[in-house]
């Protein structure tokens, strides 16, 4: 095996487990997601998705999903990106009361 044929081959083998490491982290978001409910706990959210990728409610850049900002009852927005896709086309976003306890889910998906 050539030394370009080596680095190809690393190259590929880089890229397929970020491929397949991206599917593996959408597939627990996505899954975890349907499983909250109202009232669960920050803890048992975190637990089903793992750590939020950006918590808010001053994250700047939700501006990219958010048609609604974190209000009223709402004290603090977690938020997991789709691991494949460029910031904008896919989240999910869990708010919770002063308590901690979920108030309201979001799956936002660019049109």
């Amino acid at each position: 095996m050539g030394k370009r044929t080596a680095i190809a081959a690393i190259l590929l083998a880089l890229f397929v487990a970020w491929l397949a490491l991206g599917f593996y982290r959408n597939h627990v978001r996505a899954t975890g997601f349907e499983q909250v409910a109202v009232g669960n706990t920050r803890a048992l959210v975190v637990a089903r998705l793992g750590a939020p990728d950006h918590v808010g409610p001053g994250w700047s850049k939700a501006v990219a999903y958010e048609n609604s900002p974190c209000a009223g009852a709402c004290r603090e927005r977690l938020w997991w990106e789709n691991a494949l896709l460029p910031r904008g086309f896919e989240a999910w976003s869990v708010d919770l009361d002063r308590s901690g306890r979920v108030i309201h889910t979001e799956h936002w998906v660019s049109p």
